[in-house]
């Protein structure tokens, strides 16, 4: 397992109308790479998000665990806490933040 973590970005925005296709293509991202991450960093800066996304970012987050691939998420100002997800995934301020490896993270 790679010890480096993977970065994905460039999504607008993580909604209901989309967020099937970007957790199959996150899914096959991590398939794909050569020798797979130990986590995979998704950066949503955005202010809101639907149920469906929410849902949908839970989903990931057990289909990589099941593969010994964290979920992190950066920059999200969405408010994910009543969903549970912030219980699921580790979610960060920043990408630098969300790219540490995890004891920089707790410090």
């Amino acid at each position: 397992m790679n010890p480096l973590p993977a970065w994905a970005r460039g999504y607008d925005r993580l909604w209901y109308a989309n967020a099937n296709a970007v957790r199959e293509g996150l899914v096959a991202l991590v398939a794909e790479a050569p020798e797979p991450p130990h986590a995979l960093v998704l950066e949503l800066d955005q202010d809101d998000a639907d149920v469906q996304a929410l849902d949908t970012l839970g989903e990931l987050a057990a289909e990589l665990a099941r593969h010994g691939v964290a979920l992190r998420l950066a920059a999200v100002r969405a408010l994910i806490g009543r969903s549970g997800l912030d219980e699921a995934v580790s979610v960060a301020a920043s990408v630098d933040a969300a790219l540490a490896p995890p004891t920089a993270r707790a410090g």
